[in-house]
């Protein structure tokens, strides 16, 4: 079950969200459209170091081996996904498909459209993003996962948030396995650990849902005890929730236990 480990609060005025931890670097957007993407040093926690990292401002992050990629669904000039070099930060490759969440598992990424679509890519040639097929999910993804041969994805589908739960077996035909209304008005982020996927909800805090079972997953844990749970980052067996208050703006990151 997960449990709140701690909390801290920075009385900043901070807009910024942390969308990819890889260890010495986050990297997170400012929170405005062209107002670009930073990546930090966080090697010591208590002193990091930021650098410009463009003008982009992502809708998502991932990393994957060296390599750095940032969609963004805004228009046809700026949207798509950018692959940069993680060392120098150069482009090294434009998709232009408007795209928005990532998830990467092994050879595969998988990316959220701006249609009730998932979208499959092989990474086997980065910096080159190949298509190999797509799936209906029935509404807006807000959030997407991928573990062990299978994609999550948050899908706000009409008045109600889904889980959907889509088999990469077969990359060049994704299938939906499963549904699961999530009871709750909006999803922000999902992450999966150990067969469990954690679903920041706003208000409604912090979701787990058991997948041990892919044709019948359940929600086990409701932890509202995080308000306003917004972004998050999964690091080991930590979720990192943050959310930032209104109207101060200050930032509060929450640490809570995956065991």
């Amino acid at each position: 079950a997960p449990q709140l480990l701690g909390a801290i609060v920075t009385a900043q005025n901070i807009v910024g969200t942390v969308l990819a931890v890889a260890p010495p670097h986050a990297y997170y957007g400012r929170g405005g459209f062209a107002y670009g993407w930073v990546r930090a040093d966080v090697n010591n926690p208590q002193a990091p170091v930021a650098e410009d990292g463009g003008t982009l401002e992502p809708t998502d992050i991932a990393v994957v081996g060296d390599y750095l990629l940032l969609s963004n669904d805004y228009d046809s000039i700026q949207g798509g996904i950018f692959v940069h070099d993680r060392d120098d930060l150069a482009v090294l490759s434009h998709h232009t498909t408007r795209a928005g969440a990532l998830a990467a598992w092994q050879e595969v990424m998988v990316v959220a459209r701006t249609t009730p679509e998932l979208s499959i890519l092989s990474l086997a040639d980065m910096p080159t993003l190949t298509p190999l097929g797509e799936v209906s999910v029935g509404g807006l993804v807000t959030s997407v996962a991928a573990d062990a041969a299978v994609a999550v994805a948050t899908v706000q589908a009409g008045a109600t948030t889904e889980l959907v739960i889509v088999s990469l077996a077969d990359a060049s035909n994704p299938q939906v396995m499963a549904t699961l209304d999530l009871g709750v008005a909006t999803a922000e982020t999902v992450h999966v650990h150990d067969a469990h996927a954690y679903i920041t909800a706003r208000t409604d805090g912090v979701l787990v849902v058991d997948l041990r079972d892919l044709s019948n997953p359940a929600i086990t844990v409701t932890a509202d005890d995080v308000p306003d749970a917004f972004d998050s980052a999964l690091v080991g067996e930590t979720l990192l929730v943050g959310n930032v208050d209104q109207p101060t703006f200050d930032l509060a990151i929450y640490a809570v236990s995956c065991r």
